[in-house]
């Protein structure tokens, strides 16, 4: 028999995140904006698709916007399966016996 060790060849995608909503770009996928009339932090601004792209050009807050990663990690909405909280185990205390006392 012969055994071979399977390597993961896969490559990890990189995924890219929108400038406005927060949401995870795939390769392929969004909007690129290049801002001319200003001189930017970031050359190339990318969107998630052209909803959020128009939110941004109207100068919307993406904290006021419910749909949003930002909104909902400010109120607490995102799901608690990713980040479990652990329990703490409760002490329990052993009754000892007084030295002396009879």
């Amino acid at each position: 028999f012969l055994y071979f060790i399977v390597q993961n060849t896969e490559k990890m995608v990189k995924k890219e995140e929108c400038e406005w909503s927060g949401f995870a770009i795939h390769p392929g996928h969004g909007r690129k904006y290049v801002p001319f009339a200003f001189i930017s932090t970031k050359p190339v601004l990318t969107f998630f698709k052209n909803k959020c792209f128009m939110q941004y050009k109207r100068k919307k807050n993406p904290r006021f916007v419910a749909w949003t990663r930002t909104f909902r990690r400010l109120h607490k909405k995102h799901s608690d399966d990713a980040t479990k909280k652990r329990r703490s185990r409760k002490v329990s205390k052993a009754p000892r016996a007084i030295v002396g006392a009879d």
